[in-house]
């Protein structure tokens, strides 16, 4: 297509705009949801359902899916894995761990390959370029509900959970230069049902969980949270108490810590908290518009952060409900909502900014599904000045959008010419070009 053809049919104010498409399925959303803040479309499935598994996004683009569960009860965990190609949408089986694991972590290391801790067995590293694993040497067997951290230095602070209060607990550090465990001083306490984030200075913010014998459904005593300093090995305890577990901690791109649903002040929780580095204390941001227990929160190319998901709480189906929380003013937002509902997922943030939704499991009453269907976050994104970018649809390949603008550009009464093959010429205006497609013009 010729930049002089396009611009045949511009209005006055823009300068230039270039668009080449092929399909742009229509985007519905109900009534009071942000749709322009982006859109789900349906891609491959798992060759095998699962939940309370782990995805790690690797080096060259691929998700490494291991682990989980499927089905409800105990001693049924899964010890196969996959790998996502976001090129075709589809999976492949990969080699398999030695171990089956039920809610592992799996760290990415500097090196490329994958650490996998957790799930009732040995720790194990995946290296993506062989297809191979191996087993990890050390300690560090834990059984679920830990957390694996790695550090500004590359090695990874495994933070393992305990139920037993009464056994003397260690965290412990792991070396990929070397492959040894060390411990990694001494917190406060143990804790299950935490989190543990990197902060932007380095060192980790373990925060929340239950910390001595309470029921799953009984609320803990408010606590403080636990700073870990490598450059000290030590621990510090940090801002007020917060009473609050099995939630999700996101850092935010201001160096804040948002945290979200879980079990609060009430079994079902729409609580959230921010964590302020600079004062390192804890303040509400407002409440979710849809309870969150098996959720996902997923930090976005936009600043913003994807909540998605949730178990059946207060009686209701397992929730489809998605939205945004907007760090600059500090608000959430509903957006287009899951295609299926689904909780105990994954969502890993893509290379080119989409977000893959995989797995998870719907548990409401008598009724239990594991999931096998994956899902892709196709952030909107805005139409301004000097904008150069692609949208891309993953549900049709080969089919996609080109859009080029410069200064002096009214998004509002501008047009764009098109030339593409099977679907003839013509102009569309931007304002009807943002609302197919998600793309917002200021």
């Amino acid at each position: 297509m010729q930049r002089r053809s396009a611009m045949s049919t511009l209005a006055p104010r823009i300068r230039h705009a270039i668009v080449a498409f092929g399909c742009a399925a229509a985007l519905l959303a109900a009534p009071g949801i942000d749709a322009q803040s982006g859109r789900w479309v349906a891609t491959g499935s798992l060759n095998v359902p699962r939940y309370d598994h782990a995805a790690t996004l690797l080096a060259d683009g691929s998700v490494l899916v291991v682990g989980g569960r499927n089905r409800p009860t105990d001693g049924n965990a899964l010890a196969g894995a996959e790998r996502y190609d976001p090129v075709t949408g589809m999976w492949r089986v990969v080699a398999s761990p030695s171990f089956a694991r039920d809610r592992p972590t799996a760290t990415l290391l500097l090196d490329g390959k994958v650490l996998v801790v957790g799930g009732r067995d040995r720790p194990e590293i995946y290296d993506p370029v062989t297809d191979t694993w191996s087993i990890a040497a050390g300690t560090a067997v834990a059984p679920f509900g830990h957390t694996a951290t790695r550090l500004a230095n590359g090695k990874v602070l495994v933070f393992r959970d305990t139920i037993d209060f009464s056994v003397p607990f260690t965290p412990e550090i792991y070396d990929p230069a070397t492959g040894q465990w060390t411990a990694a001083g001494n917190p406060r306490s143990g804790r299950y049902g935490h989190t543990a984030t990197l902060l932007v200075d380095g060192t980790v913010l373990v925060a929340g969980g239950i910390s001595n014998d309470y029921g799953y459904y009984e609320l803990p005593e408010p606590q403080m949270a636990e700073i870990y300093d490598p450059a000290t090995n030590g621990w510090r305890e940090v801002g007020n108490p917060i009473r609050i577990y099995n939630h999700t901690a996101t850092l935010l791109r201001n160096g804040e810590v948002l945290i979200a649903g879980g079990f609060a002040n009430v079994v079902d929780s729409q609580a959230t908290l921010v964590f302020d580095r600079t004062s390192g204390l804890w303040r509400p941001v407002g409440r979710l518009h849809a309870p969150r227990l098996g959720h996902t929160a997923t930090l976005l190319t936009s600043d913003k952060v994807l909540i998605a998901g949730s178990a059946a709480l207060r009686g209701t189906a397992v929730n489809t409900a998605v939205e945004t929380y907007d760090p600059g003013n500090e608000q959430f937002t509903s957006t287009s909502p899951l295609g299926i509902g689904r909780q105990s997922h994954t969502a890993t943030p893509l290379a080119n900014g989409n977000v893959l939704v995989a797995g998870g499991m719907a548990h409401a009453g008598d009724e239990f599904a594991v999931r096998g269907t994956a899902e892709l976050f196709v952030p909107g994104f805005d139409i301004v000045a000097g904008l150069s970018g692609a949208w891309y649809d993953p549900a049709q390949s080969g089919h996609g959008l080109f859009i080029e603008v410069l200064r002096d550009t009214d998004c509002d009464h501008g047009t764009v010419s098109f030339n593409s093959k099977g679907y003839g010429v013509g102009s569309m205006s931007l304002t009807r070009l943002t609302q197919p497609l998600g793309l917002r013009c200021p």
